[in-house]
């Protein structure tokens, strides 16, 4: 059995990795929760084809990993209050959810998951890489926080904490890339 270990919080700076690869489905979602968050994970596919392959990195409050499942899964959370998620498939398309907001991800459009709500996302009828990118609440919220000197650039005026519209889908970088997403949507480039 393999094991994801991740450094405390309390190590500024802290950084790592890990490289996973299961055949059990209760042993993927084990491992890939000590990575990413606590979810259930429901083989939607050929039970005997399942296998999970994740290889992670993450420096302090950020955490990269490749993610490939090898047969049609669901993965739902509660909410997890402590990061915000984004998800990016290289090809095919991952259906998703927010709260009651339904969402897509295809090789030109992620999803974002705000931390505040229930979340999940089901696919992989065709294998393909799934980036996914977990970013620590405290550290996003803090940073877009105004400080002396700089103004406030947020579409919305209230903490991103805040009970507002649950996450979004997006297509390309904005320019004004400095907004916490406020709502679940699909979008095209």
């Amino acid at each position: 059995m393999a094991t994801a270990e991740r450094p405390t919080d309390d190590v500024p700076g802290a950084r790592g990795e890990v490289h996973l690869r299961s055949r059990d489905p209760v042993e993927a979602s084990a491992l890939a929760a000590r990575v990413y968050h606590e979810h259930r994970l429901t083989v939607l596919g050929d039970h005997r084809a399942f296998a999970m392959t994740l290889d992670a990195a993450w420096l302090g409050p950020i955490t990269l990993g490749w993610l490939l499942y090898d047969t049609e899964i669901r993965v739902d959370a509660e909410p997890h209050a402590d990061a915000y998620q984004v998800n990016l498939v290289t090809a095919g398309q991952l259906r998703g959810y927010c709260g009651s907001h339904q969402i897509a991800a295809t090789s030109s459009t992620g999803m974002i998951f705000r931390p505040d709500r229930p979340t999940g996302f089901a696919g992989w009828r065709t294998p393909s890489l799934m980036l996914g990118i977990k970013i620590e609440r405290h550290a996003l919220e803090d940073a877009l926080e105004p400080s002396p000197g700089r103004s406030a650039s947020r579409s919305h005026s209230t903490s991103p904490a805040a009970a507002q519209p649950i996450g979004t889908s997006w297509s390309a970088p904005s320019p004004r890339a400095s907004s916490i997403p406020s709502r679940c949507s699909a979008s095209r480039s």
